[in-house]
Formats: structure tokens, sequence, C-alpha cells
């Protein structure tokens, strides 16, 4: 089954691909958050095939639901209805961090790393989802 992860931010959102057969995830691109965001997420959908969408999130460490939780739940409802996919929340904590870990010890500049990082959180958090679902 193919799957779309989602790293849902303000204004970047970040896409990686995966397939459950393979186990693999594979960074995708990262999208601006425009108004047109649900009809470009519907293309790739549509290119790559996608069965499935997890949307990361970023459940505190103490487990409760703050407020900020809201604008995940609303989102993946949103893309859930818009596209007609199974929609599933995530918790991704710290994934970013460690997409700025990743690309730091790879050498890449932090200019890079704060345009490249989104599509890479969302390909470590859906790799790890694999690892977990297997």
């Amino acid at each position: 089954m193919k799957i779309l992860g989602i790293d849902y931010g303000e204004n970047r959102i970040g896409l990686a691909v995966g397939d459950t057969d393979l186990g693999v995830a594979f960074t995708r691109e990262i999208l601006k958050n425009t108004e047109n965001l649900l009809e470009n997420i519907q293309k790739i959908c549509e290119e790559e095939k996608i069965q499935k969408i997890i949307v990361g999130y970023p459940l505190p460490l103490s487990g409760k639901r703050g407020d900020h939780i809201q604008k995940y739940e609303s989102f993946s409802d949103d893309l859930e209805d818009f596209l007609g996919l199974p929609v599933e929340l995530y918790c991704e904590r710290f994934s970013s961090k460690k997409a700025e870990n990743s690309l730091s010890q790879m050498g890449k500049s932090l200019k890079f790393q704060r345009g490249k990082k989104d599509d890479m959180a969302a390909s470590l958090f859906l790799q790890e989802y694999f690892e977990k679902s297997m």
C-alpha cells in the first residue's frame, strides 16, 4: 500500500511517500500552505497512487492534548473529506529536530536545512510508522 506522510506546518508542508510492501519512506517535496493546498496534495496522491495518509502531529511529552492539536485534527478531517482517503494522525514528536540533526551531520548549510527539513521530517516519521506497523 502506498502511503503519503505529511509534516503539517503553518507555512510549509513536508511530504514523504512510502510503500508498506517495501517498508521504506522517501522524501517527496515541500508545499507552501496556501489556499490550494488540498488540491496540490490531491494531485500528488493521484500521481503516486496513494491509498492512505499519515499526518504527523506533535503530541506533548505530557500526553495532554493542548489547543494546538486542534489545527492538526482539523487539517486531517478536511483532508479526509476532500480526498476520500483514510487519514491517520501519528505522533511525530521531535521529527523536525531529528531532521535538522540529520541534515547537520550531512554537512548541509542552515539555510538549506530550513527549506529541506519538512520533507525529511515527514520521511522520518513515516519510516518510524512502517517500523512500528511491521
